[in-house]
């Protein structure tokens, strides 16, 4: 995922919520679910420059370090029958706490049993905001209208529901039951964030898609770093 992109989309969807801020200005949803804010061309040149945070600095500053890994090391892989470790890392969130993956140890036999069956459930749901928020913009009636289609976001949600559902199914050995654990609440949260967002995208509220943007999205993004995170972290013990 382009923590380019990712910053890009941010501004774009805090300009849209801002410029909903003006007393002439409508909201509106449009055909296809999605919210939408008109702006005169006026507005437009000085809405469409990034925003700076209050912190200082631009937007992509500010988000350059979100969802970094601290504490991952290259692990230790071993013959068949031995041992190794897996997770003591923490993903770094923007404006969250860290989630912590608990370090444990783990024969290479489960580890690879418990990584063969997990990989196709969080490659078959996870998903990068930068994927599933699609700004569109468009002319009407000489004003420019910014619009987020709630579609991708509403199908990206359901995979996360779907995952999360086939994960519980797996029963994963006592050592790698931290790691699994880890890995549901990883879903629970970003459902949750899902819901947040696409309701916030349908009301139009300006407040609510300010709050989308600065909670929902940046909890969506943790939660698929995580989950890619300890699919990599699993492939590296058993390679």
């Amino acid at each position: 995922m382009s923590i380019r992109k990712l910053a890009l989309i941010l501004a774009l969807i805090l300009s849209l919520g801002l410029a909903g801020c003006g007393g002439e200005d409508s909201q509106q949803q449009d055909e296809t679910g999605g919210s939408s804010v008109a702006m005169t061309d006026e507005e437009t040149a000085g809405e469409m420059t990034e925003k700076e945070p209050a912190t200082g600095g631009t937007m992509e500053e500010t988000t350059s370090g979100m969802f970094e890994t601290t504490g991952m090391t290259e692990a230790t892989t071993g013959m068949a029958g031995d041992e190794v470790s897996v997770g003591g890392f923490a993903v770094d969130g923007f404006n969250a706490p860290a989630v912590e993956v608990p370090e444990v140890s783990a024969s290479t036999e489960d580890v690879e049993a418990y990584r063969n069956e997990i990989e196709p459930i969080i490659s078959g749901s996870i998903r990068d905001v930068s994927d599933v928020v699609e700004p569109k913009a468009r002319m009407q009636d000489g004003k420019l209208e910014l619009g987020v289609d709630v579609a991708p976001i509403e199908k990206a949600r359901d995979s996360a529901r779907q995952g999360l559902d086939e994960l519980q199914q797996v029963e994963p050995p006592d050592s790698l039951a931290p790691v699994q654990e880890t890995l549901v609440k990883s879903y629970e949260d970003a459902i949750p964030a899902y819901d947040s967002l696409i309701e916030a995208f349908q009301s139009g509220d300006v407040d609510s898609l300010n709050a989308a943007v600065t909670e929902s999205l940046p909890q969506i993004e943790q939660a698929a770093a995580v989950q890619r995170d300890i699919l990599q972290d699993l492939e590296q013990a058993t390679n």
